[in-house]
Formats: C-alpha cells, sequence, structure tokens
C-alpha cells in the first residue's frame, strides 16, 4: 500500500469555482493519499472545505475517489447561499449531482426547514426526497408523510401517505397532498379531513390557504359543526365574511331547520341560511317543498291579493309540471311580489302563513 500524509490548502487562485464541474477539495488539516487501488483515494481530515459548481460542502472527515465523496461528521451542504442543508453523513455522486444525506438531516430553504433521516437531493433540479417520513416546518404549520419530495425551485412539496398537517387551529389528515410553501396553500389531491375547533370537514378535492384562510373543498364534500351539517358538490368556505357556501346539491341542517337547493349560503356569524334555486326548506312551524309534487304554496296575504285567473294560472303550470316530474313550474308563471323587500328566504319561510294557493288551506295540509 503506497500512502502519502501531510496537510492540505489548494491555492485560492487555482479555480473559479462558478464554472468548476469537478469536485474539489479547497482545504483540510490533514490529507492521506492511498494510492494502492486503481484510482487514488483521498482521505481527509480536520474542518475540510470542499465545492463543485455553485455547491460549498463542508464536514470532519472526507473521502474522495474520483469525483465522488464520502463525508461524515458535521455535514453542512449549500447550494447557490440559499438552499442549506445539514446532516451527519454524505454521498455525493459528482458526476450526476446528487446528494444522498443521512441522519438528522435538516433542508433549510427560507423560512422552511425540511426534516428527515435520510434524503436525496438533486442539485440540477434542486428536488429533495424521501421514502421513510419527513416533516416540514414553517411558521404556522408543520407537515408531516411516509412519502414526498419538496421542488425547491417551484416553492412546491408533495405528500403521500399518511399525510398529516398541524396548524395553529387546525389539523389535517389525507391521503396525498401538494403545499405551495410560497401561498402557504395546501392542495386536496385525495380523500381528506380538516379538524378545527369545533368543526369536521370532509373532501376528496379542493384546497385551502392558511394565510387568508379560504377555502374550497370538492367532491363529496360536507362539514359538521356543533348542531350542524352541511353537504354539496362543493363548499367554499371564508374566514373573513364567516360565509359558507354549498353549491350543488346542497344539503344544510341545524337544530331545527332542514334545507336543500342548487345553493346554500350560510353565514356563521349570524347564523342564517338562504337557499337559492330548487329549494326546500323544512322547520318546526312550515314546511316548504318544490320539486315533483302538484301543490304549489304562496303567503297567504298574496293568495289574498291575486285574482282567479292568476291563481289558476301557477296551479295549472304547477300540476304540469309537478306530472312531468319536474321540479319547479315555468319561471314565465313566477308570482312577483310574494316575498317582502329585503326579507331573507329564512324570514320569507318562517314568518309567513303559507297557504296551498288551489284549496286555501295550510300548505302543511
Amino acid at each position: 500500500m503506497m500512502l502519502s500524509v501531510g496537510a492540505y490548502a489548494q491555492q485560492e487562485e487555482a479555480q473559479d469555482t462558478s464554472k468548476t464541474d469537478r469536485l474539489i477539495v479547497k482545504f483540510a488539516e490533514t490529507r492521506i493519499t492511498d494510492l494502492s487501488g486503481d484510482e487514488a483515494e483521498q482521505i481527509f481530515f480536520g474542518d475540510v472545505k470542499l465545492y463543485k459548481d455553485s455547491l460549498f460542502m463542508f464536514c470532519d472527515t472526507a473521502r474522495v475517489i474520483g469525483n465522488n465523496l464520502w463525508a461524515k461528521g458535521n455535514v453542512i451542504f449549500i447550494q447557490n447561499d440559499t438552499i442549506r442543508t445539514f446532516a451527519d453523513s454524505l454521498y455525493f455522486h459528482g458526476d450526476s449531482s446528487i446528494a444522498y444525506l443521512y441522519h438528522d438531516v435538516v433542508l433549510e430553504n427560507g423560512s422552511n426547514k425540511l426534516y428527515s433521516d435520510i434524503l436525496i437531493y438533486d442539485t440540477r433540479t434542486k428536488v429533495a426526497s424521501y421514502k421513510d417520513t419527513a416533516i416540514m416546518v414553517q411558521e404556522k404549520s408543520s407537515l408531516q408523510s411516509v412519502r414526498g419530495y419538496y421542488d425547491v425551485d417551484n416553492d412546491q412539496a408533495f405528500f403521500y401517505d399518511e399525510v398529516y398537517i398541524e396548524g395553529e387551529d387546525m389539523k389535517m389528515r389525507a391521503d396525498s397532498m401538494s403545499f405551495l410553501t410560497d401561498e402557504q396553500r395546501a392542495i386536496f389531491m385525495g380523500p381528506t379531513r380538516i379538524q378545527q375547533i369545533s368543526r369536521d370537514i370532509y373532501c376528496e378535492s379542493g384546497f385551502y390557504d392558511m394565510d387568508d384562510e379560504v377555502a374550497l373543498f370538492e367532491e363529496n364534500a360536507q362539514f359538521e359543526e356543533i348542531d350542524v351539517e352541511a353537504s354539496a358538490q362543493s363548499i367554499e368556505y371564508t374566514e373573513l365574511t364567516g360565509e359558507i357556501r354549498l353549491e350543488g346539491a346542497a344539503y344544510y341542517r341545524n337544530k331545527e331547520d332542514i334545507g336543500r337547493g342548487d345553493i346554500i349560503v350560510y353565514n356563521e356569524t349570524t347564523e342564517s341560511a338562504e337557499l337559492l334555486g330548487n329549494a326546500t326548506f323544512e322547520n318546526a312551524k312550515s314546511k316548504v317543498k318544490g320539486g315533483g309534487t302538484k301543490k304549489v304554496c304562496l303567503p297567504a296575504a298574496k293568495v289574498k291579493s291575486m285574482s282567479k285567473a292568476q291563481k289558476d294560472k301557477v296551479v295549472r303550470a304547477k300540476e304540469s309540471a309537478g306530472k312531468s316530474g319536474k321540479y319547479k313550474r315555468s319561471s314565465s308563471t313566477n308570482v312577483k311580489g310574494a316575498r317582502k323587500k329585503g326579507a331573507t328566504l329564512r324570514d320569507w319561510f318562517e314568518k309567513e302563513n303559507w297557504v296551498n294557493v288551489k284549496t286555501g288551506k295550510s300548505c302543511g295540509e
């Protein structure tokens, strides 16, 4: 075995670091060179500094064969001065520029920190991937999954298998999800359940904006909170206004009321709900339905003011629609002035005396 031992430091003017595609050792307190193999093996000890292109590496000990590096002890891996990775050990394949980092790995990019025990980082694409659990920590949240990857250049992370997110006032579990780190937006890619202080939400696609607290829940969307449950094809939520908009086969229920319609708008601040399109509303005081029935109901005061011809017109239209299985009669037969100006749909249903236009009896009879 042929060995040479000595201190090592490269001359400052020897290389332009921005154009070097070979792995260069800048400094080490001690170097050992083994010339017994087909290719020289160099081992460096003490405050080792290396670089390749815009990559800078630091460690306690290093072994270099050709363009490949094995590093151990206080490993620091820096790219473009903004992406910093810390680990206990590192294997760097110089020709592919892929780094394999092991044990207590932390990748830092701005306020984002990705923790894992094993991390693979492609320095050319700036994508870090893992296959056995990692946690991303940010100022307001932490995200965890079994598998995933972090696209640093595009500020987007993808999480797969047992995804768990915890924020200031919510917890989220999913099968898969992507996260826009710059926008603080979670994008649902499969079954997802969100738990807040008093609310439980489920969906299979959509997004949740953590900064603005705006969300869209789609595909089997539903939510539950104290004495309230709702479902729809899509549910939009805005924290600032307290508005929850259910659209498409919308359903809403609280302790006293059940509402169905094309669209239901519920305000959690005022605890009021408005039903729009093909609406059905039921409560202890009244029951108003449409769609497939042959009965048409209006407030008693309005019915009293209508002529016989007007009454016959809306009754015939409703009966014709009901025979055809339609949910509502033609809009051309809508009665003007049936709802008082300024009244919400809920006020309209609850505070009026509804009667059957044809019989004059209570609508519920």
